[in-house]
């Protein structure tokens, strides 16, 4: 084993390679230390050298196990005529490769959690988070660039090893993404890195760590190994450790397979496009509104890998009608409808609109469905339902998208009536409704809001304010402070307005952000005075009118 050590680390490919990962370190120390000293909002910044570096990592360790393995078989005359006997191992090479990569990714771990804990205050899962972006980022991802090296050090023709190595370096590089921009072509199964590597994070998750993801590197990997196995083998252990791999690879194949919540699409910029394309060229639809009034809802939400609902809205009807008339958002698959008797309802869907064929004394319906809910979500990672955004039935058909505008619009109950949400979820959920004993969101509202993730949360003169943990809370502060304090001075009661309200940071996730303003909460995109000013200017106006 000294022998492959040494002839590693004679080899001057080694070199270029050594100098690169300490030129990302250096990179990634450098960030950290620039965003503490400029005191910046956003430590969730320092997430993208994770990603960024790491694909170039990827690509360098790609190049140098090409060029590292094809230019040993050159080796052998020279070993002959230098009276070197020992037997070349091409597995042992391997092995040796992959010890350098498992010590380089040991080592930025380290780095990273000492600079990390050195210049930030940083939660425990935050932390894990961080490290778990390493270790797929860097770590597996680097093993995928060795095997994926080494099965193209195997192909006889340069002209087909350089036309190879430059499709890979493309699929793993930033150039996808403008690539599947334009032509829009399913790149799930080949994202070994997020889509969303060159744009804005969301805040609240960071970059997503998911099973699928990892399932898809993995897939990849079992498939260079079992082309390593066919061309190291030559008997029956070819076909036995083929077969391992392939039995994997399936395994992986299916675990990507899984519906889910695809987080990685957050933040590339045709998740910006998404609901613009769904609307684009409908006609649009005349509001109507509901023959019925809606008297409470009874919600049970399962989060896993998506989500899955149960909603019973309870009505009383005004006057008899042939059809029930519902908004829910069409990225949710309904799978049955039953009214109180557990009788199913016939119903018929049109994109966000549904119709339900009415029967005698129905007082309660019952929605089960479930979805990704794109480009909202509810998955393990974290939990984005905001409020005005009918993922729940709403009565009545309502415009959901503003195209003019491209951002959804304001949806909101009448008047607030009683909800009761259980949602079953391993995270702490946040939410403008209050949790009872039980462990249920209870609450009289006109619209519900969840959020999971990443979340701090600041109590402020009566007003609750919710923001990524990943952001600097001390800055935070301050600005709450100074935009709160200067409002509460306006005359006519605003100070008295502005208690138990909640203040919501919209995630970044480049899609269906905008403020909006309802009578317990507030979405808004910062917590300083010109993203709320417009809210404020409302509260002080309706202040006079009430005096008068």
């Amino acid at each position: 084993m000294k022998n492959y050590l040494k002839q590693l680390f004679l080899h001057k490919v080694i070199y270029l390679f050594l100098f690169v990962c300490i030129f990302l370190l250096f990179q990634i120390g450098q960030t950290c230390l620039y965003i503490k000293k400029e005191n910046s909002y956003y430590i969730i910044d320092n997430l993208y050298p994770i990603v960024n570096y790491g694909i170039y990592y990827f690509i360098i360790l790609l190049l140098m196990s090409v060029q590292y393995f094809y230019s040993l078989c050159k080796y052998h005359m020279q070993e002959a005529l230098d009276g070197i006997s020992y037997k070349k191992s091409e597995k042992n090479q391997l092995f040796c490769v992959f010890m350098i990569h498992l010590a380089f990714t040991f080592f930025v771990t380290g780095y990273c959690v000492f600079m990390y804990s050195c210049c930030f205050k940083i939660a425990f899962s935050l932390m894990v988070h961080i490290i778990l972006n390493i270790i797929i980022n860097i770590g597996i991802c680097g093993v995928l660039a060795i095997v994926t090296g080494k099965s193209l050090s195997l192909l006889s023709s340069d002209f087909l090893r350089i036309i190879v190595l430059a499709i890979v370096i493309c699929i793993v590089s930033p150039i996808k993404n403008e690539i599947n921009y334009w032509v829009g072509f399913d790149t799930s199964m080949i994202e070994v890195f997020p889509e969303n590597s060159n744009f804005v994070a969301n805040g609240y998750l960071g970059y997503p760590v998911q099973i699928q993801r990892v399932a898809v590197i993995l897939f990849w990997i079992a498939l260079n190994l079992i082309i390593i196995e066919f061309y190291f083998n030559k008997n029956v252990k070819k076909i036995v450790y083929s077969a391992v791999w392939g039995f994997f690879a399936i395994i992986c194949l299916l675990v990507f397979l899984i519906p889910h919540t695809n987080l990685t699409n957050l933040g590339k910029k045709s998740s910006m496009l998404y609901s613009q394309t769904h609307y684009l060229g409908l006609l649009a639809l005349e509001k109507k509104e509901s023959g019925f009034v809606t008297k409470g809802y009874d919600i049970e939400l399962t989060i896993s890998n998506q989500i899955k609902a149960s909603v019973t809205v309870s009505i009383e009807r005004n006057r008899e009608e042939k059809e029930l008339l519902f908004t829910l958002y069409h990225d949710f698959s309904v799978t049955k409808i039953y009214d109180q008797s557990g009788n199913d309802l016939t119903y018929r869907r049109d994109g966000d609109y549904l119709s339900i064929d009415s029967t005698n004394d129905m007082k309660n319906i019952t929605f089960v469905y479930e979805g990704n809910g794109c480009p909202f979500y509810a998955e393990y990672a974290g939990i984005y339902l905001p409020p005005g955004v009918p993922y729940y039935p709403i009565a009545g058909f309502h415009k959901v998208y503003d195209e003019k505008n491209r951002c959804f619009y304001k949806m909101e109950l009448p008047e607030a009536v009683p909800f009761s949400i259980q949602v079953n979820s391993s995270q702490k959920i946040y939410s403008n409704l209050s949790m009872d004993d039980s462990g249920s969101f209870k609450g009289c509202v006109k619209e519900v809001m969840l959020l999971s993730g990443f979340v701090n949360e600041i109590d402020y003169e009566g007003c609750r304010f919710l923001f990524p943990a990943t952001y600097d809370e001390d800055r935070i502060l301050k600005d709450i402070k100074e935009t709160v304090n200067k409002f509460q001075d306006f005359k006519g009661g605003l100070k008295e307005s502005l208690t138990d309200k909640i203040f919501v940071w919209i995630p970044g996730i480049n899609a269906a952000d905008r403020e909006a303003y309802f009578d317990d909460l507030v979405m808004c995109y910062m917590f300083k005075e010109e993203y709320l000013v417009n809210w404020y200017k409302e509260q002080y106006i309706q202040c006079l009118n009430d005096l008068k």
